[in-house]
């Protein structure tokens, strides 16, 4: 008899469980399916507005996040709170710009949702509207409203990565955001930050490179607001480095302008025209040569510009570098000289 009355038990037990997991789910999976009439027939059945699933997900971050229009405008007449955050910390703001869902961000923007949140991982609303590329043309405005809604200090605001807004606009070539937040240089957005690996919006507006025009004003604009021309990475490299490792001679030629020192050796040993020697960016070398690159420099391994250049076989870099007889007469740790790496690169190469 106990044994079947414990059973009894366990079953109500596991029964009412499983009714209340549906009562949890019901309103999120209707808004999650756009289903308006059936959010209408839950909500005057009286169920919570604010209720979340197994993820802890609301029916109104599951809206946002889809962009459900009439869902959304349904759920903030009846009060749902906009501020939950989820398992991993998303609010239904964080969702919907994360998305590129319009409508979502503005209504909640309107309604005065939080924009200092950071869900479990250190992403602000501001991180994920500005890594999504998908806000473009009309739609950057509610990006913009959400910058301006914005204090300067959650702007500097690191992730668990050590990204800022800034630095995520500038890695994914979003200038318009940059733009934004530098304009007039009037915002006390920090220009020096850097994340784990030490690199900086600066550093990641040049590593973007020059093939749109407008990173090649946000770099500018960096650069007029301040940003640190020689401040190094983790592996020590500069911007200058990172331009030239791209071959990019309109980004060289821009932060020489600024003063970036030309001859910082990264970890390696290297400076920023040994390795625009190596990789044969000969337009790069000869730019780093008009500002009296130094040309004798040894990297970690003895070697020079002259040897880098010749042991990879870019004859165009070799002919523009100085070949003075002291240059041609260096050794590198192995006892190797420019002129025997020349010859060793044409036996492997062409014979």
């Amino acid at each position: 008899m106990l044994l079947w009355i414990l059973f009894y038990l366990a079953f109500s037990i596991q029964v009412e469980q499983a009714y209340c997991s549906l009562q949890r789910q019901a309103l999120v999976e209707a808004a999650k399916s756009n289903a308006n009439r059936a959010v209408s027939c839950l909500l005057q059945l009286n169920r919570p507005v604010n209720i979340q699933d197994g993820s802890g997900s609301t029916a109104l971050i599951e809206a946002a996040r889809l962009n459900h229009e009439y869902v959304i405008d349904n759920l903030l007449a009846h009060n749902a709170t906009l501020d939950i955050q989820d398992a991993i910390g998303r609010t239904a703001l964080m969702a919907a710009f994360d998305n590129g869902q319009e409508y979502a961000a503005r209504e909640l923007l309107s309604h005065n949702a939080l924009v200092d949140l950071q869900d479990n991982f250190g992403f602000t609303a501001q991180m994920m509207a500005v890594k999504n590329n998908s806000w473009v043309g009309y739609k950057r405005n509610s990006v913009y409203k959400l910058l301006d809604m914005t204090l300067d200090e959650t702007l500097n605001i690191q992730n668990d990565e050590g990204m800022t807004v800034l630095i995520i606009a500038a890695r994914n070539c979003n200038s318009g955001v940059v733009n934004h937040l530098l304009d007039q240089c009037s915002r006390n957005v920090l220009m020096d930050i850097q994340n784990r690996n030490g690199s900086t919006a600066l550093m990641e507006a040049v590593g973007v490179g020059e093939g749109n025009r407008e990173n090649l004003h946000s770099v500018k604009k960096l650069l007029d607001c301040g940003a640190s021309v020689d401040l190094r990475d983790n592996d020590g490299s500069t911007a200058l480095m990172i331009a030239a490792n791209i071959g990019s001679s309109n980004l060289v030629k821009i932060l020489l302008k600024y003063n970036a020192t030309i001859d910082i050796q990264n970890m390696d040993g290297e400076t920023a025209l040994m390795i625009a020697a190596k990789s044969g960016s000969y337009q790069v070398v000869e730019e780093l040569l008009k500002y009296n690159a130094t040309v004798d420099i040894q990297n970690m391994e003895g070697d020079t510009a002259l040897m880098l250049a010749s042991r990879n076989g870019h004859a165009k870099v070799v002919s523009v570098l100085p070949r003075h007889i002291a240059l041609l007469e260096m050794e590198n740790k192995d006892g190797m000289t420019a002129g025997m790496m020349a010859e060793v690169f044409y036996l492997n190469h062409f014979l």
